[in-house]
């Protein structure tokens, strides 16, 4: 820091720089926790088995293609 002033005031300057950094850095800490790991639950507890049944819908030709066939199924 290039600035007049006597060697105390830099020190006192700088100081107070110094905290207001660290309090910021405190903060931002806070703030934005990165702690991956405190939350991670157990993978055994949360993998819960459950069936769902899923229905495709049929496309356009598929279902032209089956109405022919219930037709010819039909006689």
């Amino acid at each position: 820091m290039n600035y007049l002033g006597t060697e105390k005031e830099k020190i006192v300057i700088n100081n107070k720089f110094q905290n207001d950094i660290q309090k910021s850095e405190q903060l931002k800490r806070e703030q934005y926790s990165t702690d991956i790991f405190s939350n991670k639950q157990n993978k055994e507890n949360t993998n819960i088995k459950s069936d769902i049944i899923v229905y495709y819908k049929e496309s356009f030709i598929q279902k032209i293609i089956n109405k022919i066939k219930n037709i010819f199924k039909s006689k």
